[in-house]
């Protein structure tokens, strides 16, 4: 009717272990870390505690996605996204 949301859910994900610590050439997990540690001004990151890339066992391997811009989607797409939740 008017375009707004009627419902949500919230659905549990399974994290294969596996998929966590390895992963293939160009595939990366955890991306909205990515996202923010990018997209987000400095102040913010220390409002929420977050430290650099290179600070984290699994980010530090600074995966770049070939085409993806995380700081740019993170502004672009995800805000806008959580925004409407």
């Amino acid at each position: 009717s008017s375009g707004g949301r009627t419902r949500s859910s919230c659905v549990h994900f399974l994290f294969e272990r596996t998929r966590l610590v390895e992963h293939h050439e160009q595939e990366r997990n955890f991306h909205i870390f990515y996202q923010m540690l990018s997209g987000l001004p400095k102040e913010q990151r220390r409002n929420f505690g977050l430290l650099d890339t290179a600070d984290y066992t699994y980010l530090k391997h600074d995966v770049r996605i070939k085409g993806i811009d995380d700081g740019l989607y993170f502004n672009e797409k995800t805000l806008p996204a959580l925004a409407a939740l």
